[in-house]
């Protein structure tokens, strides 16, 4: 937001400028043309050369910084290809900038301290999130190494709810997540759909599916069996 604001300033401050310095010159002779200003304060500068039409011939300056005071630039009437213009009437046009100023705010990832507070993921970025009534959210990461592969924590007040620290198949992250219940439910890139309770992260199960075709689905369960296999249909 910082940001934005000083480059909105700088912006009417630019168009200020344009009205005030845009001056005539003539490309009649080859003799070198000077262009002469003056900055009420030290900034990066850029000039162009106009033709009648507004076309933009020459770029004189791009962002060259220069300290306040008076300043003049010289133009040799060649276009950016290095060329001779034809003779005629041109213009040239300034535009100033104070430029960005980047200020560090926050990390959004993987926390070394404290640990519990780990972000998922850091091979990707987090790619399915979950939420429910109770207030919590769930989120899960594309693939780690040592980050964790899904929490879950409250958003007010922040509080780290649990965390399934490592991945469960190698390589494997979340895809998508849906709450049924008490149940959490993720699948994963392999299509190994997983079951968390909701409340404690305790893993209760997972299982496969299986494509048989366009419209058969097989279910191969793994560590417990479903009682809710409905909720995927």
């Amino acid at each position: 937001m910082r940001m934005c604001a000083s480059l909105a300033g700088s912006f009417i401050l630019n168009i200020a400028l344009v009205f005030a310095l845009t001056s005539g010159a003539s490309a009649q002779s080859s003799a070198p043309v000077e262009i002469e200003y003056e900055l009420p304060k030290a900034a990066q500068v850029s000039i162009v050369i106009k033709d009648q039409q507004g076309r933009i011939v020459r770029e004189l300056l791009h962002a060259a910084k220069r300290q306040a005071g008076a300043h003049t630039e010289t133009w040799n009437g060649l276009n950016d290809e290095g060329e001779p213009v034809e003779p005629g009437d041109y213009h040239w046009q300034l535009l100033t900038t104070q430029g960005l100023d980047a200020k560090y705010l926050m990390s959004l990832g993987t926390n070394t301290k404290p640990r519990w507070a780990g972000w998922p993921g850091n091979h990707g970025p987090v790619v399915t999130v979950a939420a429910d009534a109770q207030g919590r959210m769930f989120a899960a990461g594309s693939c780690g190494e040592g980050t964790p592969l899904l929490v879950a924590q409250t958003i007010s007040p922040e509080k780290r709810l649990w965390t399934v620290p490592h991945w469960l198949d190698a390589w494997q992250g979340g895809v998508s997540m849906a709450r049924g219940g008490e149940s959490l439910y993720m699948l994963q890139q392999n299509h190994k759909v997983y079951r968390f309770n909701a409340k404690t992260g305790e893993r209760l199960g997972n299982w496969n599916v299986v494509w048989k075709g366009d419209e058969e689905v097989q279910y191969q369960g793994y560590d417990s069996p479903f009682d809710d296999k409905k909720i995927m249909s």
